[in-house]
């Protein structure tokens, strides 16, 4: 009776295992809302919601002229902030606590003055006038340069957050055009961020515009950008509690040797 209690024990236990490690990620920037703390052009502009409408640019019908889609917002390297970087927060309306990658799609097309990005990163935070977190970065290379749409992904070990904080730093180009130097464009169609489970719109309400009551964002100091413990542990538990099960599973298939007498 007992082994059977402890088999059916380790059947549960090895199911439980199994829902964790195979729990879908889900994209919760979906038509988030989103704070543009460095302005967009005039001539390529933001509308609300271009940036996490899940919608990434299309090759347009003429195919030399990426630029053309209505999905990009335009960034002029004359309006980046004091750090020389564009920057944008995105709230996801409420905590979650399975954020495992972050995407950005960008466009590269040098002959129209559009180059990629030379870095993209991220932090997160609870709250959004707290301290924010350094969770990772995107940086570029000569294959990113290629004229055509690109997205890349950052997957990170799961955090938990509810605003995000994206900070896009544009190429470093010096070039000359007409005697003048030229001001380089950065285009972003999307960004987006995947998480496992269910987020948690009790955990902050605070949802109040930076700019508009002069609230500032901390950029993460160095020590912080070591992932947090409390965010895997539940994941950290469903592995141990799994390797338990099949370890006892196995150990109830093995008969005991009979001794004789």
């Amino acid at each position: 009776m007992k082994r059977w209690l402890c088999l059916i024990f380790c059947i549960f236990c090895l199911f439980c295992f199994c829902f964790s490690v195979s729990a879908e990620k889900q994209e919760v920037s979906l038509n988030a809302s989103y704070t543009l703390l460095t302005p967009a052009s005039k001539a390529y502009p933001d509308d609300g919601v271009k940036l996490t409408d899940g919608h990434y640019a299309a090759i347009p019908d003429n195919a030399t002229k990426y630029f053309a889609s209505p999905a990009y917002v335009g960034f002029n390297k004359n309006d980046v902030d004091e750090k020389g970087n564009f920057t944008v927060i995105i709230d996801l309306g409420a905590v979650y606590h399975g954020i495992t990658d972050f995407t950005v799609g960008y466009l590269s097309q040098e002959d129209a003055n559009i180059f990629a990005p030379k870095e993209i990163s991220f932090a997160i935070s609870k709250t959004r006038h707290g301290d924010y977190t350094e969770a990772g970065s995107i940086t570029t290379d000569d294959k990113d340069k290629e004229t055509q749409l690109h997205a890349k992904n950052l997957e990170i070990i799961p955090r938990s957050a509810r605003y995000v904080l994206v900070t896009i730093t544009p190429a470093e180009y010096n070039g000359k055009a007409d005697g003048d130097t030229v001001a380089p464009w950065t285009f972003i169609d999307e960004i987006s961020v995947r998480a496992i489970g269910d987020g948690d719109a009790s955990a902050d309400n605070q949802a109040t515009d930076d700019q508009a009551n002069g609230g500032t964002v901390t950029p993460p100091a160095d020590n912080e950008s070591i992932p947090q413990p409390g965010d895997t542990t539940l994941i950290l538990a469903f592995v141990l509690l799994g390797a338990s099960a099949i370890t006892m599973a196995i150990a109830l298939a093995v008969k005991k040797p009979k001794i004789k007498l």
